[in-house]
């Protein structure tokens, strides 16, 4: 009986380091704050050219916006007109960054509001992209009022990632693994059979 539990630990001790990933700690990150305002320059001109607010991380990052807060402020007797809603892209055209919506029609309103996503799209990103504002539809024209955006966002630096396989162990060479299971496992089922066998024998 100790033989078969003693077989039965080192069984499972095996699969379980043949199962266990490790991964090294380059997906830690710390949360970074970044605060823009964008004046009238820039809003009727974004259309256009979206404005690059965040710089490319470097070869092998790419950027996660967490969270993103808009606040406009108006001025005072005159409005902005045309336009479409704001939007935090990629600079090079690629994937929404955020789930924030910036409404032309509040900033054509001319009336101050401020407005926040507490989550990032769920989206791919592309290595190396920074970040830029821009809106849909057409040039905003006129000279309305500031838009300021509060970010928090961190960088994912996949260059230098090492993985063991899930079919690794962290303590044993795979094969040794491999060859370690089979002979664990081997042993006890042949014991077991021997068991099964004496004790079947005794009762026929």
């Amino acid at each position: 009986m100790k033989k078969i539990i003693l077989s039965i630990i080192l069984a499972f001790i095996f699969t379980f380091g043949c199962n266990t990933a490790i991964a090294d700690d380059n997906f830690d990150y710390v949360t970074q704050t970044f605060v823009v305002t964008l004046d009238s320059s820039v809003i009727t001109n974004m259309y256009s050219s979206p404005y690059e607010i965040l710089p490319s991380p470097g070869s092998g990052k790419y950027i996660v916006v967490d969270t993103a807060n808009a606040h406009f402020v108006p001025t005072v007797g005159s409005n902005y007109s045309g336009g479409g809603n704001v939007r935090l892209v990629e600079c090079s055209g690629g994937s929404y960054q955020t789930q924030l919506v910036v409404s032309s029609s509040v900033i054509n309103s001319g009336v101050e509001f401020f407005t926040y996503a507490i989550y990032q799209n769920n989206s791919y990103y592309h290595e190396s992209d920074p970040v830029c504002v821009t809106n849909l539809t057409s040039a905003f024209s006129g000279n309305g009022g500031t838009l300021t955006f509060y970010l928090q966002y961190h960088v994912v630096d996949i260059s230098s990632q090492s993985f063991v396989s899930s079919t690794d162990s962290p303590f044993f060479p795979p094969g040794l693994v491999w060859f370690l299971e089979f002979g664990v496992l081997t042993f006890l089922f042949f014991y077991v059979m021997k068991f099964i066998i004496k004790y079947f024998g005794k009762i026929l």
